[in-house]
């Protein structure tokens, strides 16, 4: 047929087919169409191109270039395999079933990338959802190693679980607000049985400006009210609520007050109050044994109640006030 011919029998049935190739035989082995040229493969020229009026539905130019220009392809059985990797130019890609699964056996290619590329991008880069409400009984999200060794997971309530390798934050800090009536906001546990390290650290890059103003390690506060806090130096002020010193050991101090330094000369320990009303100052008792042995007021007065004085060296000298002792 030439090529300037048209090759289509003339029919003025409008629902015969166009044009028709049906080998008859039942044993046929052969190709039902066969495209070819003499030409060499080439952009110039197009082995196939399918109009509606003129509009451009399909086309398939010389080196196998494929355009499907209007409406879609649908693959109702079998799959599709592309061996050198899929473009999508707009509007994405919806899988509705089945999901997704991508593999890459190269040794240092990156298997995933997201990236929106607007520069003045305000949306979501990824989302992870589940129809099914806030559960324990699934995960959002899995990371694993050597096939199915979890590292990291976030499981439908929110619970998220590092496994291994722990959690490193290098700029930015981190907060953890909680609305729960009766639940700890944060818990730190070591589960091993024979744990010797610090279970919580706190550490700075910077050193204490102590005796200058220093900075805070810990701020505690209950509504924007300070309870406590750890400056650089260990230096902790406690400003309501007091403190209580307990311990269960036999022989081991419940509370010590130490001074370290060769040349200090301060005060080991200083007990202030700024009340006039009369109160005490220092009281030590044994509960549910003596009771009171000693104690101390505002105005100075100090009595023992118990076992006595006893002044081993350097005497005793009462200049006003005289001293009371009750028993022994």
């Amino acid at each position: 047929v030439d090529c300037n011919q048209p090759s289509n029998i003339p029919d003025s049935i409008d629902d015969n087919d166009g044009f028709l190739v049906n080998p008859q035989g039942l044993t046929y082995v052969g190709t039902v169409l066969h495209l070819k040229t003499t030409k060499n493969s080439a952009t110039d020229f197009n082995f196939m191109v399918i109009e509606a009026g003129s509009l451009p539905i399909f086309t398939m130019n010389g080196i196998g270039d494929t355009e499907l220009l209007e409406g879609n392809m649908r693959i109702s059985s079998g799959y599709l395999q592309v061996q050198e990797g899929v473009t999508i130019v707009t509007l994405g890609l919806n899988v509705q079933n089945g999901g997704a699964t991508i593999t890459s056996t190269d040794s240092q290619q990156t298997n995933t990338d997201i990236v929106s590329t607007h520069s003045a991008f305000g949306g979501t880069t990824l989302r992870v959802r589940a129809n099914r409400g806030a559960s324990s009984l699934f995960m959002l999200f899995e990371a694993m190693t050597a096939g199915t060794a979890p590292v990291v997971d976030i499981r439908g309530d929110g619970l998220t679980t590092i496994r291994t390798g722990g959690l490193s934050i290098v700029t930015g800090g981190a907060t953890i607000a909680d609305n729960q009536l009766n639940v700890p906001t944060l818990t730190v546990k070591s589960n091993s049985l024979a744990y010797t390290g610090s279970l919580l650290k706190l550490d700075t890059s910077r050193v204490t400006q102590y005796p200058a103003l220093d900075y805070i390690l810990i701020d505690a506060q209950a509504n924007g009210i300070p309870a406590f806090s750890v400056e650089a130096s260990g230096k902790t002020t406690i400003y309501d609520g007091g403190m209580i010193a307990r311990s269960s050991g036999i022989a081991s101090e419940t509370l010590v007050v130490k001074a370290t330094s060769n040349l200090f000369a301060s005060d080991v320990v200083s007990i202030q109050s700024v009340s006039t009303v009369n109160h005490i100052l220092l009281k030590a008792s044994v509960v549910g044994g003596a009771g009171v042995l000693f104690q101390i007021q505002n105005t100075g007065l100090t009595t023992i109640t118990q076992g006595g004085l006893m002044v081993t060296a350097g005497g005793a000298t009462v200049n006003a006030g005289g001293l009371r002792v009750t028993t022994g």
